[in-house]
């Protein structure tokens, strides 16, 4: 949210910052999103704004130390989680097609900037595979992190895609839907303005990596769509500012920045209404567990962890065949598959 409020206060003004991080602040925490849990996409959703707040820093002041602490930004947003992939070669090929617009005399140094960029944002994933190859683990971190990936991902074809995508943007968007509109009319807004300059299509690359973020696999989990909402923020707020400061040959537009500015809040509190268990902590956990995930055995993990706990003796490990690690925690049981150290890791398998 402060990221937020400081990209918007840089780009457009103070309102729009505190505009931009109330809808991210409301909405990541929306139930429809899982956001009320700890994902990899909240991750991938900080480092990337950490990365584009560093990346308009840097191209305001030139600084080659900026687009270095940008790049790593968006390098570890990639590290965060796969689907993070695409902010750093699209902003890399926006700073290079940028370098034509300047003068012949400054190109050089622009592109150098933007190979700077790109290799900053390497540097993470290079350094991981760097200290797997010295443990003799390379190909266990390329199994698990692409080969594995790409498996899972073949699993939905385009009609299944097409379906998912359909279905999550209906249970993500449910709620908040006015908010989402005034993001899509922002968007409109931000291309046509001008006094951006090639700042607009800057963030609009941001936008870009941030939507197809959410394609990988062609499942569409709702809690995918959390990336995207930092980009939702930047464009309720921008177009707020518009209207509260005009633009070009318009003034500021007191009626039209009360209207919209009503229907953000108006469009937060009918999706806080709609949740309203959820943000209040009003509804025992195991109720909102069975509504946020259906059925999914998150209740039951409990009863079950208590069961294998009464049952077993504090030296017994258990084995889980599914995904229900939670279970270890409540059974306070080690898993069987567990290796222990011993001493410095030196090419032991993964615990």
């Amino acid at each position: 949210m402060a990221l937020i409020f400081l990209i918007l206060r840089k780009t457009h003004g103070g309102l729009a910052g505190c505009a931009g991080a109330l809808v991210y602040g409301v909405m990541a925490m929306s139930p429809a999103l899982l956001g009320t849990a700890g994902h990899a996409t909240h991750l991938i959703a900080f480092f990337s704004v950490a990365g584009l707040y560093a990346l308009l820093e840097a191209r305001e002041r030139g600084r080659l130390w900026l687009y270095i602490v940008s790049g790593v930004c968006f390098g570890m947003a990639f590290l965060m989680k796969q689907s993070g992939l695409f902010y750093a070669p699209l902003l890399f090929a926006f700073l290079v097609l940028e370098s034509f617009r300047l003068e012949p005399a400054h190109r050089t140094n622009s592109r150098i900037r933007a190979v700077v960029f790109a290799a900053a944002a390497a540097a993470p994933s290079l350094l991981i595979a760097e200290y797997y190859l010295t443990i003799g683990r390379l190909g266990t971190l390329w199994y698990w992190s692409f080969q594995l990936a790409r498996q899972f991902g073949e699993q939905v074809g385009l009609a299944g895609a097409l379906e998912n995508l359909r279905d999550r943007t209906r249970e993500v968007t449910a709620g908040f839907v006015i908010v989402w509109l005034v993001g899509a009319v922002g968007l409109g807004v931000m291309l046509r303005d001008r006094s951006l300059g090639a700042l607009r299509y800057l963030l609009v690359t941001f936008g870009l990596a941030a939507v197809l973020s959410i394609v990988p696999g062609y499942f569409f989990t709702t809690h995918y769509y959390i990336a995207i909402l930092p980009f939702l923020a930047i464009l309720v707020g921008g177009f707020l500012d518009v209207l509260a400061r005009g633009r070009g040959d318009r003034g500021p537009s007191p009626v039209g920045t009360a209207a919209v500015g009503a229907a953000v809040v108006m469009g937060l509190l009918v999706g806080v209404a709609r949740y309203g268990p959820f943000y209040t902590g009003s509804m025992p956990d195991a109720a909102a567990a069975r509504i946020i995930y259906s059925g999914n055995p998150f209740p039951e993990s409990v009863e079950v962890g208590q069961y294998l706990r009464e049952h077993s003796s504090p030296g017994d490990s258990i084995a889980m065949l599914g995904s229900e690690t939670q279970i270890y925690f409540y059974a306070r049981r080690p898993s069987a598959s567990h290796i222990p150290a011993r001493g410095p890791l030196r090419g032991h398998g993964p615990g």
